[in-house]
């Protein structure tokens, strides 16, 4: 008996033309996130894979697991007892893993561990690409509550959510699976 082959069309959702639209604004971010200075050589490579997944959402046999960050930390801000106040963590996040693509901006204070501080911008929105999610079956195909554009501007200005101890820029890019 001859086994098939897996056939990742037939289990992913192949993107409208509105969402695969709005999915493209991501381009901008990655492309700017790949040329921060914290950016190695490696990272940019991944990032062009990475764009490359995005203009060819529509052809879901190219998808992988991706994930591109973009975050600032203040290491001298503890959580607990002896806890030092302020924002701990301000992160732009983009990642593809088990048919979701999620796109978060947030901040976390140390007042409320975990949770999103809400003095300051925050965006969470996601697309599912598991062909078995639609409404028929009480499942949310996408939420993109805010134009993408509006994370990205938020993105393209990171320097603003700078302060003296806010000061450490990390990027982490990565493809897996």
């Amino acid at each position: 008996m001859e086994e098939k082959e897996f056939d990742k069309r037939s289990f992913f959702w192949e993107a409208d033309t509105e969402t695969y639209n709005e999915l493209q604004k991501l381009i901008k971010f990655v492309s700017f996130v790949s040329e921060l200075k914290e950016c190695s050589e490696e990272d940019k490579i991944k990032a062009g894979k990475i764009i490359d997944v995005i203009k060819n959402l529509h052809h879901a046999e190219l998808i992988s697991h991706l994930g591109i960050d973009l975050d600032l930390k203040d290491h001298s801000v503890t959580i607990g007892s002896n806890k030092k106040p302020g924002v701990y963590l301000r992160k732009w996040r983009v990642w593809f893993e088990c048919e979701f693509f999620q796109i978060e901006a947030a901040s976390y204070h140390s007042d409320e561990p975990g949770e999103y501080y809400d003095d300051q911008y925050s965006y969470n929105s996601f697309v599912s690409f598991n062909k078995d999610h639609d409404s028929s079956n009480g499942y949310e195909r996408k939420s993109i509550n805010e134009d993408i554009n509006e994370f990205v501007n938020d993105a393209l200005h990171y320097e603003s959510y700078l302060t003296k101890t806010l000061n450490n820029v990390e990027v982490d890019i990565d493809i897996w699976g």
